[in-house]
């Protein structure tokens, strides 16, 4: 079954890429579901039908406040964000579109070119994306070292690997970042998963 938790179940499902990236949005205080719609960029019904994942899960409740993690949900959310964290990011151009970023903590050795990850971005619906790992304080392209000079808030630690991915929406982007993220886990724990369209 596939899990919210699992990054490796997030590759072929953009509804449960999004409700992880909801998940770690979470943290930062409770959200009202059209508040939660409109920073995933999907429609209220699409919203509603993330925040009934989340609740059906046990991961999150919602009251007049808005939606809120449970005690499960936080931990789950702690433990997802030990290794995936949203970002915010300025470029030195415009690529068009809207932007998504996310840091990954760990499993940077497995990015040889980078390709293979950036190419699941698009698949997720990006129009295209950067991977890059922070070496020395600086963004570099993983098969050289070539600096890139982007901001990304917050700050990743060196060795991290900063996924950003753009599209015509920001859901897409954000499930282009979702699913270069999977990939790279993925990979990083040495998963056998088919590939996907």
């Amino acid at each position: 079954m596939a899990s919210l938790t699992d990054p490796c179940s997030w590759r072929g499902d953009s509804k449960l890429a999004l409700s992880a990236y909801a998940l770690l949005l979470l943290r930062k205080g409770r959200v009202g579901r059209k508040g939660l719609a409109e920073l995933l960029d999907v429609g209220e019904a699409t919203g509603r039908t993330i925040l009934s994942k989340l609740k059906s899960t046990g991961l999150a409740g919602s009251d007049r406040g808005g939606a809120y993690l449970t005690a499960k949900g936080s931990a789950e959310a702690d433990s997802l964000a030990g290794v995936l964290e949203p970002a915010d990011v300025e470029l030195p151009e415009r690529y068009g579109g809207e932007v998504a970023c996310v840091i990954v903590k760990n499993g940077c050795s497995v990015l040889g070119t980078g390709v293979m990850h950036r190419d699941e971005a698009v698949r997720g619906g990006a129009d295209g994306a950067l991977i890059m790992v922070k070496r020395g304080g600086k963004y570099m392209f993983p098969d050289w070292s070539y600096e890139y000079p982007v901001k990304v808030n917050p700050e990743p630690p060196d060795g991290a690997c900063v996924v950003i991915a753009w599209a015509g929406s920001r859901s897409l982007a954000i499930n282009g970042v979702m699913r270069a993220a999977s990939s790279i886990l993925c990979a990083s724990k040495n998963y056998n998963y088919p590939a996907t369209a």
